[in-house]
């Protein structure tokens, strides 16, 4: 799944010229949306659709090896505190 600020797109009508907000899950199962202003009928179709379908299931794999690497740094970063307070613990005073 997609982050929420990936989920939303700004859009600008072809015919009217103005701003849409859209989700690209609308975009994706309608492969067409109405211009809230104008009514015009916009139709998105052939590669481009594909490739952007592509480019989200890449942007997932990568979001989860993210999150991968950010659980083994979490675990690393614990490990690291451990080793840290085991070696102060054999902290001794030399005279």
């Amino acid at each position: 799944m997609l982050p929420p600020e990936l989920q939303k797109v700004e859009f600008t009508c072809p015919s009217c010229k103005k701003a849409l907000s859209l989700t690209l899950d609308i975009v994706f199962k309608r492969a067409s949306v109405q211009c809230i202003h104008c009514k015009c009928v916009v139709e998105f179709a052939g590669s481009h659709v594909a490739r952007t379908l592509q480019s989200v299931s890449d942007v997932e794999k990568g979001a989860a090896r993210i999150a991968e690497v950010r659980t083994e740094y979490t675990k690393t970063v614990e490990r690291f505190k451990g080793a840290v307070a085991d070696l102060l613990k054999t902290a001794k005073i030399s005279s």
